[in-house]
């Protein structure tokens, strides 16, 4: 029983909201790829979200036992209704996230302008596309500093182009259930290598 109000309690959730910040804001750094499906991870979503559904259960129980009182203050009424407002809409926040962690992929691509990557060699898709890096390219500010990143795609099922879009930050390219996001960019070196009488090789 007082395992249960603990957990049910706002400072718990508080508690566990921070944690579950504060571990994706360093998971998503060093382990991108992994940390979201890790299982510390996941047991910090399962607890919030348990104690956000408690919550939401507990809000919504004094709302009906007090609902003659409530009704005829409107200010209680308004700051209860958005109480509940707000455990539903973290609920909500917090299954999608957990699906996610269960259910979705994610990988960090990188390509040059001009490759072209087979999409069903990294991801798992219901219908083989490959994805094609026609040109990048950095808006920049009046002082220099840089505005908004920009990469323009070519969406290829075998020889034909089905889709062409330019995508940046927060404005993805979505196919075929896969949403491409402008996340980073970076430089690569052309080393030309010559080894005795051997053709010269070009590394990247």
């Amino acid at each position: 029983m007082r395992f249960f109000k603990s957990l049910s309690s706002m400072t718990t959730g508080l508690v566990l909201l921070a944690l579950v910040g504060a571990a994706a804001a360093i998971g998503s750094s060093l382990w991108p790829e992994y940390f979201f499906r890790s299982w510390p991870f996941r047991l910090l979503l399962a607890l919030l979200l348990i104690n956000m559904i408690l919550c939401t259960i507990n809000t919504s129980g004094r709302f009906f036992r007090r609902r003659a009182r409530i009704s005829r203050d409107w200010r209680l009424l308004l700051r209860t209704l958005g109480l509940v407002m707000l455990h539903a809409g973290i609920v909500f926040i917090l299954v999608g996230a957990s699906l996610y962690s269960w259910l979705g992929h994610s990988v960090q691509l990188s390509i040059r302008e001009g490759d072209t990557v087979q999409i069903e060699n990294i991801l798992p898709v219901t219908k083989p596309f490959d994805l094609k890096l026609d040109k990048f390219y950095i808006e920049f500010h009046h002082d220099g500093s840089p505005a908004q990143y920009y990469a323009d795609l070519q969406v290829l099922e075998g020889d034909k182009t089905t889709l062409e879009k330019t995508i940046k930050v927060n404005y993805p390219l979505v196919y075929n259930g896969v949403k491409f996001y402008q996340s980073s960019y970076g430089y690569l070196t052309e080393v030309l290598v010559r080894d005795g009488e051997e053709t010269p090789r070009t590394l990247l």
